[in-house]
């Protein structure tokens, strides 16, 4: 069942993210390219259905330029599928592993990352 509220538009990050990780849990960092800010990437088990868990595409300030990315956290560590959320014509699935007590760092794949 999708929530029918309107979701909160936040801005960009002003500082770091904290990730509450440890034992089975983990952590995911998605590096995108700069044209996918604001999108929303969702995140399952390859196993079970879209059930609409997602995260936004937001700038992290570094010390260079801000890199664009969408952080997931705490995960049961296991593999996950990720996509863009509300994109029908979009088919591109990401894949990635997760370990307890650990943040994954992947990236999204180059070939689709126009809108």
């Amino acid at each position: 069942m999708t929530d029918p509220r309107p979701e909160e538009v936040v801005g960009p990050s002003s500082g770091p993210v904290l990730l509450d990780i440890g034992g089975r849990f983990g952590g995911l960092v998605l590096r995108v390219p700069r044209e996918l800010d604001g999108t929303e990437i969702e995140i399952r088990r390859p196993s079970e259905p879209w059930t609409g868990r997602h995260v936004g595409v937001r700038a992290r300030p570094m010390a260079g330029p801000d890199v664009f990315a969408a952080v997931f956290g705490p995960l049961e560590e296991g593999s996950y599928e990720l996509r863009r959320r509300a994109a029908p014509h979009d088919f591109t699935r990401h894949r990635v592993r997760v370990v307890g007590g650990q943040v994954a760092d992947t990236s999204w794949p180059a070939r689709h990352a126009t809108r």
